[in-house]
C-alpha cells in the first residue's frame, strides 16, 4: 500500500493496482487500474520521492517521466525504446535501457523489437 494525502484525507492505494506513474514537476500522476476501470490520482509527491519508496516493490524507473510497475508491463520494444503498459506506450530513456530491458527480460516480458540480443545486453569490449 502507499499511502498519500489527497484533497486533505489521506488515502491508500494498493501497490497492485498501480500500472505507473507520471511526472507532473513537483506532483505525480498516478495511473491506477481498478477491476474493469481505469483512473488516475494526481499526489503532491515528486517521482523522485516516490521512487525511492516503490523500487524495492519492482517498480522501474524507465525514463525522467515514467516509474513503471513490472508486473503490468506487456511487452516492450527494444527497437523503438518503449514500454507498453495497459494498452500504453511509455518511452524507455537512452540512459536507462540497459537496466529496464534485461529486468523486463528476466521477467519472462516480450520483446517485440528485432534486435535485443544482439544490440542491447552484449557486455562492450575496449
Amino acid at each position: 500500500m502507499i499511502h498519500f494525502s489527497y484533497n486533505h484525507k489521506m488515502e491508500c492505494i494498493p501497490l497492485k493496482e498501480i500500472a505507473y506513474i507520471e511526472s507532473d514537476n513537483t506532483y505525480s500522476l498516478i495511473y491506477r487500474i481498478r477491476e474493469i476501470s481505469f483512473d488516475k490520482k494526481m499526489i503532491c509527491k515528486s517521482l523522485k520521492a516516490l521512487e525511492q519508496i516503490l523500487k524495492k516493490y519492482d517498480f522501474i524507473r524507465c525514463h525522467k517521466y515514467y516509474l513503471v510497475n513490472s508486473e503490468k508491463v506487456e511487452c516492450f520494444s527494444s527497437s523503438s525504446k518503449k514500454l507498453t503498459v495497459i494498452g500504453h506506450q511509455l518511452e524507455v530513456s537512452r540512459r536507462k535501457e540497459d537496466k529496464v530491458f534485461p529486468v523486463l527480460l528476466e521477467k519472462g516480458i516480450k520483446d517485440t523489437g528485432s534486435y535485443t540480443a544482439n544490440k542491447i545486453f552484449r557486455p562492450q569490449t575496449k
